[in-house]
């Protein structure tokens, strides 16, 4: 919340579009992280946040950090490649498409 705060634009990468009413307010408004008079802009980005969780959707993707994280040096190329410079569709399709990710465990903390 100080981070977005502190910001001059706040862009907010949602899993799923909802009407407010789909919230359940005001039993979860606990898990509201902040204002959203703060938010400047929304972007629809399903599996967005992969490889790591996407909240109650999906899971961390172990296997593919420790992929991202071997990428180093001679290898970053192909790694880009196949993994950063490609459309939404075609990443997901790389790393295994939606019903590998929808299959992640979300993690329990």
């Amino acid at each position: 919340e100080l981070m977005a705060r502190a910001a001059d634009k706040v862009i907010v990468q949602a899993e799923q579009i909802v009407d407010t009413e789909g919230l359940g307010f005001p039993e979860n408004f606990r898990f509201q992280p902040f204002e959203r008079s703060i938010v400047t802009q929304v972007v629809h980005a399903p599996y967005g946040a992969h490889p790591t969780g996407g909240g109650f959707d999906y899971g961390i993707d172990l296997a593919h950090l420790k992929t991202y994280s071997g990428s180093v040096g001679d290898a970053w190329p192909d790694y880009r490649t196949r993994y950063v410079e490609v459309s939404p569709e075609a990443y997901l399709d790389a790393v295994g498409g939606a019903d590998h990710v929808r299959a992640l465990a979300p993690a329990i903390y």
